[in-house]
């Protein structure tokens, strides 16, 4: 169990004296918390842990003997309610410590959502802290309410946001897209000690999405890309050499794609760090591949960014970020292009992932080296990533079955 205790640190020499500290030890560690009282020593009576009644600093010293008797039993009360939840042993003294500040904090989600946003973009994930902004603002304007505390989130505003919504005539994915970041704030916040766990809205609200068409690819599709004569050097040129490169190196998301350096080909391999989760890749570097990279790293240096669509100089994350949203967002608008060149009804950039693990499962890859690949968390990930078996497939499967006599 955790033991608090109150301490007149002489260690610590001040104008007027020393400060006075609730110490904290849990699990062979020990935090401070400031009172922000500090005597001189001849005041302090240790065997009481407390201000003897001489001390001249406080006009009422028993008013003061007394803050420091709530703050010592409002943490060790705060401690045993998180003994009686079993949360006690899975957290560490300076989680204790959070929680117990954070208990009074306001509680506005809108608040709180802004800091953890701010906190995202100074660490670099913008992709993540553009889709936290997003939701908060849809929230703004769908829920018509500011501020919004947790507790007024619940499962009754949740349902009126989706009616709303569904009688707006808009797809309830696009729904899901934001509720999806809503809940990830939200659990932060639980974490962080900012509101209750009591009150988490997403255990009886359950996130909904309709099924969609799959994006993957057939190979005689991915040929057709392929094979397309398109003239060198255009951006046209260059989607297709990207998004076949993406193809044939597994998947490979587009903002790494843009990031790779020549410093990233060594050894007839390519090594990344993907940017959503931080995982390490080593790629072969196969003949198509090898075609591709001939063709974009011929007299470039180890600091030369293998593909010519970002600007090739430093940064701010911020100012990546918009740069790299501008590519995108134009390649984008070019792939509707490329897909009518190649007779192909529906195309997305992300297709060349879906598409290599489609075809993957089609050549009976086991699903786990399939998720390996694509440096899924869980196979659940991967599923989605596959393809709906055939009515014929299932037809056969079917005959095999019932044509038993």
């Amino acid at each position: 169990m955790a033991k608090v205790t109150i301490i007149h640190d002489t260690s610590r020499k001040r104008k007027k004296g020393s400060p006075v500290f609730l110490i904290l030890n849990h699990n062979h560690e020990t935090i401070r918390i400031s009172t922000k009282i500090i005597i001189d020593s001849k005041y302090w009576d240790d065997r009481r842990k407390k201000i003897k009644a001489g001390c001249k600093e406080f006009k009422n010293v028993s008013r003061v003997n007394n803050h420091l008797t709530v703050m010592r039993a409002e943490l060790i009360s705060f401690i045993e309610d998180l003994n009686t939840k079993h949360e006690l042993n899975l957290l560490s003294a300076k989680d204790i410590i959070n929680k117990f500040n954070n208990r009074f904090v306001v509680t506005d989600f809108f608040e709180y959502a802004k800091k953890i946003t701010q906190d995202l973009f100074d660490a670099g994930k913008i992709g993540t802290a553009q889709s936290y902004l997003n939701a908060t603002n849809f929230l703004k304007t769908i829920g018509n309410k500011k501020p919004l505390k947790f507790s007024d989130l619940n499962y009754s505003f949740l349902v009126r946001i989706e009616n709303k919504y569904v009688a707006e005539g808009k797809s309830l994915n696009g729904l899901a897209v934001h509720l999806r970041s809503i809940r990830a704030i939200y659990n932060k916040a639980i974490k962080e000690g900012v509101c209750q766990k009591e009150l988490y809205p997403f255990d009886k609200y359950k996130i909904k999405q309709e099924k969609t068409k799959k994006r993957a690819l057939t190979l005689d599709e991915i040929k057709r890309i392929e094979n397309l004569e398109i003239p060198e050097n255009t951006t046209l040129f260059h989607l297709q050499q990207i998004f076949m490169f993406s193809f044939y190196t597994i998947g490979m998301n587009l903002v790494d794609i843009l990031k790779l350096k020549i410093s990233d080909l060594q050894d007839g391999r390519i090594n990344y760090v993907r940017s959503k989760t931080y995982k390490k890749f080593s790629i072969k570097i196969t003949g198509k591949i090898e075609q591709i990279l001939n063709y974009y790293t011929d007299n470039k240096k180890d600091n030369d960014l293998v593909f010519p669509l970002m600007p090739n100089k430093k940064l701010s994350k911020q100012e990546y970020f918009n740069e790299y949203k501008k590519v995108r967002d134009n390649l984008n608008r070019r792939i509707k292009t490329l897909a009518k060149m190649a007779e192909i009804s529906k195309l997305t950039f992300y297709s060349a992932r879906h598409s290599w693990a489609s075809l993957a499962n089609t050549k009976k890859i086991p699903i786990t080296a399939i998720s390996q690949s694509l440096g899924h968390a869980d196979i659940k990930t991967t599923q989605i990533y596959l393809k709906s078996l055939d009515n014929e497939i299932i037809d056969g499967y079917n005959e095999e079955i019932t044509n038993f006599d």
